[in-house]
């Protein structure tokens, strides 16, 4: 879901939307759009995915998540 976000920001951004205009028109903030932007020009497509976090272990089995998908 956010890939899909931060992939539609950076088409919109490549077909001469301004930044804040992007930003806006996919529900993410200036500051989240710029750091996606100059993530995807350090990393091109891989840097459009989440990284992984620390944090609290899942509840839920990944036997289960990948039955959601």
């Amino acid at each position: 879901h956010y890939e899909r976000r931060r992939a539609h920001f950076i088409l919109l951004s490549a077909g001469g939307h301004h930044l804040k205009e992007a930003a806006a028109l996919v529900g993410m903030s200036r500051k989240t759009a710029g750091h996606t932007l100059r993530s995807f020009e350090a990393r091109g497509v891989s840097g459009l995915h989440e990284p992984k976090r620390s944090g609290r272990r899942s509840r839920v089995s990944a036997a289960v998540l990948q039955q959601l998908d």
